[in-house]
């Protein structure tokens, strides 16, 4: 949390409500928890990445690719 400075990491949004952990490289893919892997997200681009409105890749924090196709 103290890293993503308690809000959402998203470029352009800075929640600071109803944050979840998402785990860049999804743990069904071989994703682990280090915090490279992990991204503090307001819910509603947690909701996007996980219906596919919102891609995330790279290595958090400064290697971050966003993209809304």
């Amino acid at each position: 949390f103290a890293r993503d400075g308690y809000a959402c990491a998203v470029p352009g949004c800075r929640r600071v409500a109803g944050l979840d952990i998402h785990h860049i490289q999804l743990q069904g893919h071989g994703g682990g928890h280090e915090p490279a892997n992990l991204l503090l997200m307001c819910n509603l681009h947690h909701a996007a990445v996980h219906t596919g409105k919102l891609v995330i890749s790279g290595r958090a924090p400064h290697w971050l690719e966003v993209a809304f196709p």
